[in-house]
């Protein structure tokens, strides 16, 4: 068996494991639990939710960005966010405050774990931009840290 024979067998064993893999992750999205967290988005809201499979892991991704809130209580965000305030999902938040839109990530995490089936994650996130006029939410600086840099700067010398 030649050398490219050899490599081309096993070229095309690893596409047909990696079709496997995605067959298996494709399943997901028929998953209760998959379709469970859809219907945990509001009905007007589910147009805009993005829908995502993991290309490199067993996990299914929904994704919604809500802007031109009037404040991180806007009951746009409010509701979406009671739905997954629940035991069952991991949830942290990441504030951005480098624009003039106070935006906020809220992202929430499960895993499903079922007797004789396989496990994966389903995660969600939630990335809410509040008005940069809004009168009840902004931006403000708390405060100003001086720090030092030290850079080194490497070349490469040959002799």
């Amino acid at each position: 068996m030649s050398m490219y024979t050899k490599k081309a067998t096993a070229a095309r064993k690893e596409l047909t494991a990696e079709m496997k893999r995605m067959k298996k992750r494709l399943g997901l999205t028929s998953h209760h639990a998959a379709k469970a967290t859809w219907a945990l988005f509001p009905l007007k809201m589910r147009k805009d939710v993005r829908v995502v499979l993991s290309q490199f892991g067993d996990s299914i991704s929904f994704t919604v960005w809500l802007t031109g809130l009037e404040s991180f209580k806007d009951k746009r965000l409010t509701s979406v966010l009671a739905a997954f305030a629940t035991p069952e999902w991991r949830a942290h938040t990441n504030d951005w405050t480098g624009g003039d839109e106070p935006n906020r990530d809220y992202k929430f995490e499960r895993s499903v774990i079922e007797e004789g089936e396989p496990s994966f994650n389903i995660q969600v996130g939630i990335y809410a931009y509040v008005k940069s006029d809004s009168p009840t939410c902004r931006i403000v600086l708390k405060e100003v840290k001086e720090e030092v840099v030290r850079k080194e700067e490497r070349v490469i010398v040959c002799d």
